[in-house]
């Protein structure tokens, strides 16, 4: 009796459930509620990521909704999780790269029931960006109108996207456009250019060509070439400006520049050359010989002249061109300019690579000079032996600073080369080089033979080149006539000024200019130079710092807590130096300095009086 009740209660519960199981199964025919719910989340999504775009041209990431109408819970994966990943992050392709497309799958999950939906989108690549520094015009360029600098600015830019669409990575612009010996360039720390620079580090410089108006690349080993002179091939100076980017022909690299072009094969840059007045075809690989224009910038300012008037700037022009020519009827060759006309301490000149002059230069290797002197806006020839002595000091007889501009050409007479300067005459026995000497503060009369005394101030004393030193509410004519008034009072007091050793300049934060082979007992440097006049803004006056005031005044005499006192503590000069008991004296915006038996001492913050 008990087996059979244990069975009818074990058929009770199985009828029970096959009822409730028929009861949750859909008849024959009717919608299954669970799937309409699931479709119903299905085509929520599909208006939530297609009919507002979501999906539409992809350029950042995604926002994938993890949950759906009703509650589904959605999981995401991609084809392409280098490019959307499944949580929606985006890598968008590089700018040189085609767009990609990508199938997303989401699968949808609803009391347990599953659907699965793809979604096919296309992500585009990057756009292409040009740092708004690219092509940017330094102060160089102030006397260019707005048009030069656009037609400059925009052939630079051209270039960087021509190169960077390739994947090419500048880096970063190591300055704005600057011109350098003549070429307009910008350089840039381009990880991407093995070209390697020993100073500041960058590798690939953007070129103008001024006269082509496009600008090129330079990169890799020929950037090094170029611009360093590293491996040892020819520079800048040589080559000129490029007028082609890089291109390979027979496994070399090529690239050709105004006067010839330079070859390196990629596996051994060390053997690279530059070879000079031949170009290479770009599409045939043939050597095309020319001769190259030298004369294209003969008297051409560079930025030096920022400041002069076109005016100012053209006569320059004409007055070198015209000397340049001269040379020519002489049958002497001037040879190639190493550079744009340029002004060196205070003169106004251009070298020159001549063949026909013995003038020898340590650095570049020029040769002769042609120089204008602005006061007679005439240029003169400065050449061979003189040349060296001129510019380099070599042999150490006097340079350009102490000799001023030249006033006249050289001249041959009975066997001996002389040459006047504002400052002095050079001189030497034409079969003795070794006798070039340097007379100051004389000529040499070509007509008489024979010597004449120079009268009145140098003219380069005061001579401003920088005008941006210019203190504000200072012009530079108050300046200079103030330097002028200061060297006279010396004159007049029968003390030898000599010559100026560099223009006007700013040292910490006073204008001074120093001089060479004066009467002053300091020389401190073993050059000559022991003296300085400096201006005080607040007096509108200058004054001469000398002897041991010198000494204290560049860094060298007076010294606190083991360090030297400098310029800019002893502040600008009040006056000239004075004598009272023996003992010397010298006021100073910050405090006096004295001088008793050779022992300097500075008192500062006090001003010394005599009753």
């Amino acid at each position: 009796m008990k087996k059979c009740s244990q069975k009818l209660w074990f058929m009770i519960l199985i009828l029970f459930v096959v009822a409730l199981f028929a009861a949750c199964v859909p008849a024959e025919g009717e919608d299954d509620p669970n799937e309409d719910l699931l479709d119903e989340a299905v085509t929520s999504l599909e208006i939530v990521l297609l009919e507002n775009g979501a999906l539409d041209g992809i350029t950042s990431n995604i926002g994938l909704p993890q949950e759906g109408l009703h509650g589904a819970v959605i999981e995401w994966s991609s084809n392409r999780p280098d490019i959307v990943a499944n949580d929606g992050t985006v890598e968008q392709p590089a700018y040189h790269e085609e767009d990609v497309d990508v199938m997303l799958t989401a699968i949808l999950t609803l009391n347990g029931d599953q659907e699965e939906k793809t979604f096919d989108i296309t992500v585009l690549h990057a756009n292409f960006f040009i740092p708004e520094s690219v092509g940017r015009p330094d102060t160089h360029f102030e006397p260019w109108s707005d048009e030069e600098r656009e037609t400059m600015q925009e052939a630079m830019r051209d270039a960087y996207e021509t190169l960077g669409l390739t994947g090419f990575n500048f880096g970063s612009a190591a300055r704005d456009v600057f011109i350098w010996d003549g070429i307009y360039m910008q350089d840039f720390f381009s990880p991407d250019s093995l070209g390697q620079d020993p100073n500041l580090g960058v590798s690939l410089a953007i070129v103008y060509n001024l006269e082509l108006e496009t600008a090129f690349i330079i990169k890799d080993y020929i950037f090094s070439a170029y611009v360093y002179n590293n491996p040892e091939v020819d520079g800048k100076n040589v080559a000129g400006a490029p007028v082609s980017h890089v291109f390979e022909v027979d496994g070399h690299v090529v690239q050709n520049f105004e006067n010839g072009h330079y070859i390196f094969m990629e596996d051994t840059p060390e053997d690279g050359a530059f070879v000079l007045n031949q170009h290479i075809d770009e599409s045939t690989g043939d050597v095309i010989d020319f001769v190259p224009d030298v004369t294209d910038n003969i008297g051409r300012p560079d930025a030096n002249y920022d400041v002069w008037t076109q005016e100012k700037r053209d006569a320059l022009t004409a007055a070198m061109v015209a000397e340049y020519g001269r040379l020519l009827d002489d049958e002497f060759d001037p040879g190639t300019p190493l550079r744009d006309a340029f002004i060196w301490e205070g003169i106004y000149m251009q070298d020159f690579f001549s063949p026909d002059s013995t003038g020898s230069d340590p650095w570049h290797g020029v040769s002769m000079a042609i120089v204008y002197n602005l006061e007679l806006d005439t240029a003169f020839s400065v050449k061979d032996g003189i040349f060296s002595a001129y510019v380099f000091n070599n042999p150490e007889v006097s340079n350009l600073t102490a000799a001023g501009a030249p006033i006249d050409n050289r001249i041959i007479i009975d066997g001996s080369v002389y040459q006047n300067f504002e400052n002095g005459y050079y001189t030497f026995v034409l079969d003795a080089p070794e006798t070039l000497a340097f007379h100051a503060n004389v000529h040499f009369d070509y007509a008489l033979e024979t010597e004449i005394p120079l009268e009145g101030v140098p003219g380069n004393v005061g001579q401003i080149t920088d005008t941006h030193i210019l203190p504000d509410g200072f012009d530079q004519e108050t300046i200079t006539d103030a330097f002028i008034d200061a060297y006279l009072v010396m004159f007049n007091e029968g003390f030898n000024m000599g010559n100026a050793a560099s223009g006007v300049k700013d040292w910490e934060g006073i204008l001074v200019q120093d001089f060479a082979n004066t009467d002053s007992s300091a020389n401190p440097w073993g050059d000559g130079r022991g003296i300085v006049i400096a201006f005080n803004e607040t007096l509108e006056t200058a004054f001469v710092v000398k002897d041991a005031f010198f000494l204290a005044y560049a860094g060298i005499a007076v010294v606190i807590d083991d360090v030297p006192m400098t310029i800019g503590q002893f502040g600008a000069p009040l006056g000239n130096d004075f004598e009272h008991e023996g003992v010397a004296y010298q006021n100073f915006e910050h405090g006096y300095i004295m001088i008793d038996d050779e022992v300097i001492t500075f008192v500062e913050g006090e001003t010394k009086t005599i009753e």
